[in-house]
């Protein structure tokens, strides 16, 4: 749920953005991309670092609720400095949280499990991809752009108070990702 939560606001970004920015007097929407790809990549190896430091909820947490944060700002961006900075900000959540999800699945899942469990892992990003373009198709033309980001920005909100009531209150009661498989 969680890979599936931050791929649906990926997939609404790269299917919508292009025709947003030039909405808000940005004739390259490839100045927006250039800032997210810069911001992912350089967050990628500090994301990693810190994962691997101090556990992988320490990373992945905040990703989900920047990346929540830079869809709301979405909703609200009106100009090439705001797109800009929120294209930062999304790689930033973005390249924290989606890889660092990966690697938690790989430590969580026993070698002989791990072909079920990433195929698992996959199917979220997957279904997020197909899901946010459609969805958000759906629903942009009743609430407009700027509803259309405020709600993709709850779907990793909501998903980031699942991932910490699971790991702050009931861990210890659930049963491992592996009894599942």
């Amino acid at each position: 749920m969680l890979t599936f939560s931050i791929y649906l606001t990926y997939s609404a970004v790269i299917s919508f953005m292009p025709v947003y920015v030039q909405k808000h007097g940005v004739d390259n929407p490839g100045l927006f991309f250039t800032a997210f790809a810069i911001s992912l990549v350089a967050t990628r190896p500090v994301a990693a670092l810190l994962s691997d430091k101090y556990g992988r909820a320490v990373v992945i947490a905040p990703g989900l609720l920047v990346t929540a944060g830079a869809m709301a700002g979405l909703s609200i961006a009106s100009s090439v400095t705001m797109l800009v900075l929120v294209a930062l900000l999304y790689g930033v959540g973005f390249g924290s949280a989606a890889p660092t999800l990966l690697a938690q699945a790989v430590d969580k899942i026993r070698p002989q499990n791990r072909p079920a469990g990433m195929s698992t892992l996959l199917i979220g990003l997957e279904a997020g991809m197909l899901c946010g373009s459609i969805a958000m198709g759906f629903v942009l033309e009743p609430l407009g752009y700027t509803g259309m980001f405020l709600l993709a920005a709850s779907i990793p909100f909501l998903s980031l108070l699942g991932f910490l009531a699971r790991h702050l209150l009931f861990a210890r009661n659930l049963p491992d990702v592996e009894d599942a498989l």
